[in-house]
C-alpha cells in the first residue's frame, strides 16, 4: 500500500517500524524526520517542518499546519486524537488578504512559530493547538479544547481556552515507561540468543495486525515472517495491512489444508498461532519440534475453547485473561508459558475485554519467545471447555433477574455482531441494555 502523495525516501529521515497511511499527506516531505516505531493514520495532512521522535502516534485526520517556515516537535511518547489541529502558523484576523494566493505584501501579519509537544504528551480529539504552545512533559489536554498557552508538566487540561484541572500521575507513568523499556531489552535477545528464528505465524484479522506489529517491535523482519490466514469476514483489514507491508500471504480454508507446511526444516522454526480458527494436527507440530506456541485469550484451564470473556462475564469472575502455552493435539491443553490477569470493571462487556485482553496480551510476545526453549508449567487441572458457540444462543429469558441479566447483556455485547435479544411474540426484540430488559420484565 504506497502512499498516494510522497514517496518515504523523499523525506529527510525516516526510521524503522513507521506505519504511514495510504491518505496521509506530508507537503514538504524533505522537511519531515520521523524516528522509530511511529504510526500516522489515515487522512492526515502535514505542511510545517516537523521532526517526530519514537514511540508516537498521530491519529487519522489531525493537521498539523502552519507553512515551511513553522515547526512542529513531537517527543517520544506523545500522541495526537483524532481530529486535533496543531496550528503552527496563523493569521491575525484583522488585516491584508488571508490567503497564500496572493503575493506576501498584500497579506494578513501572521504568527508563524513552533509547537512543542514533550515527552509524554496527549492532545484530545478536535482540539486546537496555536502557535508557540509547548506542552512541557506530561502535560495533556482533553477533547475540544483551545491551547493557546503553554502547559505545565504533568497536568490535565481541559476547556476552550484550556485550564488546568489536575495533576497526572507522574510516577506511575514513569514506572510504566521504566517497565516498558526493561521488557524491550529483555525483548530484543530473543533474536540474539535464537540466531533469527523464522517465525510461522497463523492468525487472523486485526489481531494478526497487532502481532505482526509486536514481531517488528522486536526486530524480526518481514523476511523472517511466514504467514498463514484463516477463512475470516473480518480479513479486510490483514489483507491490507499485508499489501502496504508487501508481504506475500497464504490463506487457508480448513485444517487438513495447514498439514502442507509441515516440513523437516521447521524444526529450528517457531509455530505462533493468534486467532487460528483450525485444530493444529500432530504431523504440523512435530514438525516444529514442540516449538510452537498458541495465544489464548482466556484463562487456563478455567476457560478453554470459545467466547471466554463472555462466559466469564456470565459466571460473574472477578477478572479475565490471557495464557500463552505451547500447543498439543487437543484445543488449549498444552503447558503455560505465560498468563495473566485482567480486573473486569463495572462498564466492561464482552467487546472492551477482548480489546484489553490483545492490546496487554500481545506486547508480552516477547517475553513468551525468549522462553521457547523451556517446557512450560503443565496445566493443574482438566478445566472447562467452551465450545464455538453463542451462550444460551445470545437470548435472554424474562425469569432472569437484573444482575445475571445485565451481565448476560454485557457478554453478548460484540459488535458488529448482534446484541442478546429477547422473543417476544415469537418475535425477536433487540436488548443492548438492562433497562430495555427491565421495560419487557415488567
Amino acid at each position: 500500500m504506497e502512499n498516494l502523495f510522497f514517496d518515504k525516501k523523499d523525506l529527510k529521515k525516516c526510521g524503522s517500524n513507521v506505519i504511514i497511511g495510504k491518505t496521509v499527506r506530508i507537503r514538504y516531505p524533505h522537511l519531515v524526520e520521523i524516528g522509530d516505531n511511529v504510526i500516522i493514520d489515515d487522512f492526515t495532512y502535514i505542511s510545517t517542518s516537523l521532526k517526530i521522535h519514537s514511540y508516537v502516534h498521530i491519529s487519522s485526520g489531525c493537521k498539523l499546519i502552519g507553512g515551511p517556515d513553522s515547526y512542529v516537535e513531537m517527543q517520544n511518547f506523545s500522541t495526537l486524537s483524532p481530529n486535533v489541529v496543531l496550528s503552527a502558523g496563523s493569521d491575525d484576523y484583522l488585516s491584508g488578504i488571508a490567503t497564500p494566493l496572493v503575493d506576501k505584501k498584500y497579506k494578513a501579519n501572521s504568527e508563524i512559530g513552533n509547537i512543542i509537544l514533550k515527552e509524554h504528551t496527549i492532545v484530545g480529539s478536535n482540539s486546537t493547538v496555536l502557535p508557540n504552545v509547548t506542552f512541557n512533559t506530561g502535560a495533556t489536554v482533553g477533547a475540544n479544547s483551545l491551547i493557546k498557552e503553554d502547559l505545565e508538566e504533568w497536568t490535565l487540561n481541559v476547556g476552550i481556552p484550556s485550564r488546568k484541572i489536575k495533576n497526572r500521575n507522574k510516577d506511575e507513568v514513569i514506572k510504566a515507561e521504566e517497565d516498558f523499556f526493561k521488557e524491550e531489552t529483555l525483548n530484543k535477545k530473543i533474536l540474539k540468543n535464537d540466531k533469527n528464528p523464522k517465525i510461522i505465524l497463523a492468525t487472523q484479522g486485526s489481531q494478526g495486525i497487532l502481532t505482526l506489529r509486536e514481531l517488528f517491535n522486536l526486530g524480526y523482519k518481514k523476511e523472517n515472517i511466514e504467514i498463514y490466514v484463516c477463512e475470516s469476514k473480518f480479513n479486510s483489514p490483514l489483507i491490507e495491512f499485508l499489501k502496504y507491508l508487501d508481504k506475500d500471504y497464504t490463506e487457508i480454508n480448513d485444517a487438513k489444508s495447514f498439514n502442507k507446511i509441515a516440513d523437516k526444516n521447521n524444526k529450528q522454526n517457531i509455530l505462533l498461532s493468534v486467532s487460528w480458527k483450525y485444530l493444529i494436527s500432530k504431523k504440523v507440530l512435530n514438525s516444529f519440534n514442540n516449538r510452537a506456541i498458541n495465544f489464548h485469550p482466556g484463562l487456563l484451564p478455567e476457560y478453554k475453547g470459545c467466547f471466554s470473556s463472555s462466559w466469564s462475564l456470565i459466571n460473574n469472575e472477578k477478572h479475565v485473561g490471557f495464557t500463552y502455552h505451547f500447543m498439543n493435539e487437543d484445543f488449549d491443553s498444552g503447558n503455560i508459558i505465560y498468563k495473566s490477569s485482567i480486573r473486569i470493571e463495572q462498564e466492561d462487556d464482552a467487546f472492551s475485554l477482548n480489546y484489553k485482553i490483545f492490546q496487554q496480551g500481545i506486547p508480552k510476545l516477547g517475553n513468551v519467545l525468549n522462553q521457547i526453549e523451556s517446557k512450560g508449567t503443565k496445566q493443574k487441572s482438566k478445566g472447562n471447555y467452551y465450545p464455538n458457540k453463542l451462550p444460551h444462543n445470545g437470548e435472554l429469558q424474562l425469569e432472569w433477574d437484573k444482575d445475571f441479566a445485565n451481565r448476560f447483556i454485557r457478554a453478548i455485547n460484540f459488535p458488529p455482531y448482534p446484541p442478546a435479544y429477547l422473543s417476544v411474540d415469537k418475535k425477536m426484540v433487540s436488548i443492548n441494555d438492562i433497562e430495555d430488559f427491565m421495560r419487557y420484565k415488567k
